[in-house]
Parts: structure tokens; C-alpha cells; sequence
């Protein structure tokens, strides 16, 4: 729909647009309560996992926990990507339909008015003293960290465990198996803090036209 058009919507259109709204509304709802619950559980498992099974007793089982742990954590982290896909798109289109309804701004230094094109993108965490621009965290910046200490969790064990698993004459002392095993999941996640945004940003929407984002 093109912005000549914006403007000549007749009734039936702004009642098909209206109700194509609401449906959207309730799939976002329904997309963030769903994305809500791994973001909340895993954290709390795979730190409760790293405690009890860096002392467990047979690093064999703690190594084989690990590893379907990790399995486990990645298919989640997938799934939640889907997911992140899918809110986008969905947000994406209300916006869209908002635009199209001609809502009125209520937001300083915003062209189009509705609750997605009003709503901040991002999070201004501090001021640069060097520039007038902020430092600023995106939403998915703050899902990568969270996914990137999972993950690291999950390497940490695994590392743990297999070093433990050596035969007696080839294990290191108690200090360097933790050493090895915490800088081996610092790499991994800072690896995956730094993977994960990109690969939500090759699935986000592609606008039909090419204007710009308020």
C-alpha cells in the first residue's frame, strides 16, 4: 500500500485494517510470552548444572550431562530465533497497518503514531563524552548475552569433565582444569554474543518499500 493510498481508505478497509490489528496484537502476545520462558529458565538451570556437576564425583556422567545439556540448550536457542523471527515480522506488520491508519504521533520526534512506531528500539544505558550520541543496547544485544552465558555454562562443564576423564598420570592440578574449562566457555560466549545478532538480523523482515524507519 503506497502513501497515496494511505489517505484514501474507505470504511470497509479501516474495518478489514482494524481487525487485521487486533490479530496481530494477540500473535505479538502470544510470540512474547512464548520467547519469555527460555529466556527465564535456561539461565537458572545451566548455573545450577555448572555448580553440581563441576563436582561431581564421576566426570564420565557429568561429561555425557554436558554434552546433552549443550544439545538441548542450542535446539532451544534455534527455536527461540524462530520465534524472534516470526515477533518481528508480526511487529513489523502492525507497524506497518498503524502507518496505514494514519494514527496521530503522541511521541516527540515521531512521524508516525500507534504503539510499535512510537515505541523505543533500543536502550540508552549512558552519555559518551566525546559525542552527544548515547551509548545505547538493543534487545537483541541483551538475548545474545543471556544465550552467550548459557552456552558458555554448558562448554564449561564439558571442558571440565573431560579433562577430569584423562587418565590419572595426564590430568592437570585441580587450578588449571578450572582455568582451562572457564576460558574455554569465556571464548565460546563471547563467540556466540557476537554470532547470535547477526543471525537475527538476516531474518528479519524485508520492507516491500524502501522508506525509512521512524
Amino acid at each position: 500500500m503506497t502513501d497515496g493510498d494511505k489517505s484514501h481508505l474507505d470504511e470497509q478497509q479501516r474495518t478489514e485494517l482494524r481487525l487485521d490489528y487486533q490479530q496481530t496484537m494477540q500473535y505479538i502476545q502470544m510470540l512474547t510470552n512464548i520467547r519469555f520462558l527460555p529466556l527465564t529458565l535456561l539461565p537458572g538451570l545451566t548455573g545450577a548444572a555448572v555448580t553440581v556437576l563441576t563436582r561431581f564425583d564421576n566426570p564420565r556422567t557429568a561429561l555425557a550431562v554436558g554434552l546433552m545439556g549443550l544439545s538441548v540448550s542450542v535446539m532451544i536457542i534455534l527455536y527461540d530465533i524462530q520465534n524472534t523471527a516470526l515477533h518481528d515480522a508480526a511487529v513489523y506488520r502492525a507497524k506497518s497497518i498503524e502507518s496505514s491508519l494514519r494514527l496521530p504521533p503522541f511521541t516527540k520526534h515521531k512521524q508516525a503514531g500507534g504503539l510499535f512506531n512510537e515505541s523505543p528500539q533500543r536502550i540508552a544505558v549512558a552519555q559518551r563524552r566525546s559525542t552527544k550520541n548515547p551509548l545505547v543496547v538493543r534487545n537483541k544485544n541483551i538475548v545474545a548475552v543471556v544465550y552467550g552465558v548459557v552456552i558458555g555454562g554448558w562448554v564449561h562443564v564439558i571442558v571440565h569433565a573431560s579433562t577430569r576423564s584423562l587418565p590419572t598420570g595426564w590430568q592437570p592440578s585441580e587450578i588449571a582444569t578450572d582455568l582451562v574449562s572457564l576460558l574455554a566457555a569465556v571464548v565460546v560466549a563471547v563467540l556466540t554474543v557476537l554470532r547470535l545478532p547477526r543471525i537475527v538480523e538476516h531474518n528479519e523482515p524485508e520492507p516491500l518499500d524502501e522508506h525509512s524507519e521512524t
